[in-house]
């Protein structure tokens, strides 16, 4: 339909009123950016304005007249006569009766006829006498155009409501499954308060709602405004991680309510302008990403902009929608990177996995271990024989465990104890392990206990035939801690321990499985040396 303009406005109540054509008494409806009455009253008021028909109307076509948001009755008259009357219109609260938000009547046939009719609206509004009035936005068209565009309406509010909440889905479903990053969660709410913002359009404008109904939804939308707009903020202060988060976040908060109090309208505008600003910074600093989401803040404040000055239906949701595809091609990169560090942590774990099962089989170990068993054979036959046995042991659990990121530890110390009897065998000595406060539940990366007790015997025993090795675990607040000790000497250099392929080893298998969450320290004390992992929650 068309949005009736040119209205006239009139303080007080004469229901004559109706039919008068003089402008004595009234004066230019004036109106704010909002669309509220700016003229005076005391609760009562007219409006008046008139529309020609230039043509006159075939059988079955039918006018109606359709206004939204008049406070709280009113009465609709065409050239002096009734036609619409919605709530009761009263001099007082107790008399009057809250109508409806969007009340439409049809205009016969006689009325409509071609030529200038007068329109004049008697309004009361006692029940929310403190609140702005709307002029009520009265329009007139054909009913099947009326039709035509709340169908057309409808499929626009579907769609976008869609794109929103399966966007907030995505974006639920990217905080659950990239460890809980806040910033999608801020992100999803944002998108929550904009489909809420819809739906209640929706029920506006499909639904005849009592005008205190109205009220409350109103109140509804109103809140979902700052709240979406604060959390738009929260989220580029969590996803850039910008500095002092908590006040900046106050900040947000302040800003967001108090500009939706002193300039509802423009609210979004500001914060928008609040946002840029942000994410100038972020760009500044080279924060990863930065910059597509500066150009998707800039095309969502261009689209509000439009939308706000009528020049681009539905300005705003478009450039949350172009916003969202900036996003989403940042969640994209993100998955893409992701999934590119995943495959070469896979061929990282095959490179371990053969680097272990070389380490176990090296030559210098194999001539070893053959000497010391040739040497056996003619001395000790029956020691010979359970070095063998020692030698099988360990190259068939490494064989078992050399594919698995994490195994048991009862798997790692059946590992230890056959090199222990190995070296036994090998150096002609008495090698013990002690273990502390393991339950056997736990679980950790292959041979790192192993070869932090094979760098212990090649180091700190020399010509020593005796060693004590003792296996701690201790649980920390926000983790566990395990203390590997000997009582091996501590003369040798520290460089032998800390630089060597047995430690770099370990560490690649504690960065494989977790991540930069764990602390390896080596180090001389009291009566040996000693090493311990912590690894976090």
């Amino acid at each position: 339909g068309n949005k009736l303009k040119y209205w006239q406005f009139r303080a007080g109540d004469d229901l004559n009123w109706a039919e008068s054509k003089s402008d004595s008494g009234w004066q230019t409806l004036r109106i704010d950016k909002e669309n509220y009455i700016l003229n005076k009253h005391d609760g009562n008021f007219w409006l008046r304005t008139t529309v020609y028909i230039a043509d006159s109307l075939f059988y079955d076509q039918i006018l109606v007249l359709t206004h939204y948001a008049l406070y709280s009755a009113d009465e609709v008259y065409w050239d002096g006569d009734l036609i619409l009357e919605n709530g009761r219109v009263a001099d007082n609260k107790e008399d009057e009766r809250l109508g409806q938000y969007r009340p439409q009547v049809k205009l016969s046939k006689c009325a409509s006829k071609k030529g200038l009719h007068t329109i004049a609206i008697r309004v009361s509004n006692h029940h929310f006498k403190d609140q702005k009035n709307t002029y009520g936005f009265l329009n007139i068209g054909l009913l099947d155009f009326y039709y035509g565009d709340d169908i057309r309406w409808l499929n626009e509010v579907v769609m976008i409501t869609t794109i929103l909440l399966t966007s907030a889905l995505f974006s639920l479903i990217l905080f659950f499954g990239l460890q809980r990053k806040v910033s999608y969660l801020l992100f999803s709410l944002f998108l929550i308060m904009q489909s809420v913002k819809l739906l209640f359009k929706y029920i506006w404008g499909m639904y005849d709602l009592q005008i205190d109904t109205y009220h409350l939804m109103g109140f509804l939308i109103d809140m979902s405004f700052p709240l979406g707009n604060f959390f738009l903020l929260s989220f580029l202060i969590f996803e850039f991680n910008l500095p002092k988060r908590l006040e900046l976040n106050m900040s947000a908060f302040v800003l967001t309510f108090l500009l939706a109090y002193i300039l509802p309208t423009q609210a979004t505008i500001f914060e928008l302008i609040f946002a840029f600003i942000l994410m100038l910074y972020a760009v500044y600093k080279r924060l990863e990403n930065s910059i597509i989401s500066l150009v998707g803040i800039l095309g969502l404040g261009v689209c509000t902009y439009l939308g706000y000055e009528e020049q681009l239906y539905w300005g705003y949701f478009i450039g949350i929608m172009f916003y969202i595809t900036c996003l989403f091609l940042v969640a994209a990169r993100h998955m893409w990177k992701t999934a590119k560090l995943h495959q070469e942590s896979v061929l990282r774990s095959a490179r371990l996995e053969n680097q272990l099962i070389k380490k176990n089989i090296q030559p210098h170990f194999l001539m070893n271990s053959l000497v010391s068993l040739q040497q056996l054979i003619k001395e000790h036959p029956q020691k010979a024989s359970s070095m063998i046995d020692a030698l099988a042991d360990e190259f068939h659990l490494f064989s078992k465990i050399s594919e698995n990121k994490l195994i048991p530890i009862t798997d790692e110390l059946k590992i230890c104890d056959a090199h222990l009897k190995i070296m036994q065998f090998r150096k002609d000595a008495t090698f013990t392990m002690e273990q502390i406060g393991i339950d056997g539940t736990e679980q950790i990366p292959p041979a790192v206990f192993h070869t932090l007790i094979e760098n212990g015997i090649s180091h700190g025993y020399g010509n020593r035939n005796e060693g004590k090795f003792v296996l701690e675990k201790i649980k920390l607040e926000n983790g566990i801690r395990y203390r590997l000790f000997n009582d091996g000497d501590i003369d040798c250099e520290p460089r032998h321990r800390k630089n060597g392929s047995g430690t770099k080893y370990i560490i690649a298998r504690l960065n494989e499985s977790y991540g930069d969450k764990w602390k390896l320290e080596s180090q001389p004390v009291e009566n040996g040396w000693e090493v311990t992992i912590d690894l976090y929650n």
